[in-house]
């Protein structure tokens, strides 16, 4: 796969990710982190290709939804992760 299909795809699973968040979905979260990891290590692999402008613009611009849709993900899992620890927490002083 290219640098711009690779792009497209984390594009992809990120927005589905953000999507599956959104509709309290959590168990799906993890087999889609599995695919968001295995495109980020072919990015990796791919490293920085010879593109033109308009390729690099796009590249640019999923870079930037990426990111976008990821900090709105976060921010979905940040309140289950502190309830899910205060849980724990709990569970273990009831110990």
């Amino acid at each position: 796969m290219n640098l711009l299909g690779c792009y497209g795809q984390l594009a992809f699973i990120v927005t589905r990710m953000l999507e599956v968040a959104r509709a309290g979905e959590w168990d799906q979260l993890p087999a889609l982190d599995a695919q968001c990891t295995a495109a980020a290590r072919q990015l990796q692999v791919l490293g920085s290709p010879e593109l033109s402008a308009w390729e690099w613009a796009l590249v640019r611009s999923l870079g930037s939804r990426i990111r976008v849709e990821r900090d709105a993900l976060n921010a979905l899992l940040r309140p289950q992760f502190t309830a899910l620890v205060r849980r724990v927490q709990t569970l273990e002083e009831a110990r």
